[in-house]
């Protein structure tokens, strides 16, 4: 629509149900994802995309494209929705489910804390496990990890 128009961006601003940030440290990105519910990323076009991994990192369910990584983490129906790209009936539809069933988003958001956060414990170990590897008679093998 309209604010997708440079020339008419700014009258977009005033309008109360817009809330422009310019940029965000890491820090409060991360803050401000886990103060909201999902994360909507409808994107037409996007190789990675960051922020769905930041925003599961965070514990915040995730609606994207299949133009974006979210298919690719085989985590449809664990806290992320894969919807067809330009789609607004079909998010809408979704955004109506969410609504309809307000603990849809808490009990994924608890499917992401049970399934997708590593065991940092274990993490550890593997990397500790890699640097050793990688270095076995290294000052920084004796280092790593101590």
């Amino acid at each position: 629509g309209q604010c997708s128009d440079p020339d008419r961006f700014s009258s977009c601003l005033s309008d109360p149900r817009i809330h422009y940030v310019p940029s965000m440290t890491h820090r409060l990105v991360l803050k401000t994802m886990r103060e909201h519910d999902v994360l909507l990323f409808p994107s037409l076009f996007e190789g990675f995309g960051l922020v769905i991994t930041e925003a599961l990192g965070s514990g915040l369910p995730v609606v994207s494209t299949p133009n974006t990584i979210a298919p690719d983490l085989g985590l449809e129906g664990n806290g992320v929705w894969v919807i067809p790209p330009g789609s607004t009936k079909e998010l809408k539809k979704l955004l109506e489910v969410f609504v309809r069933n307000p603990n849809l988003l808490q009990e994924a958001r608890q499917k992401i804390f049970q399934t997708h956060l590593p065991d940092w414990g274990q993490y550890r170990q593997s990397l500790r496990s890699i640097c050793l590897s990688a270095f076995p008679a290294n000052e920084l093998s004796n280092e790593c990890f101590k």
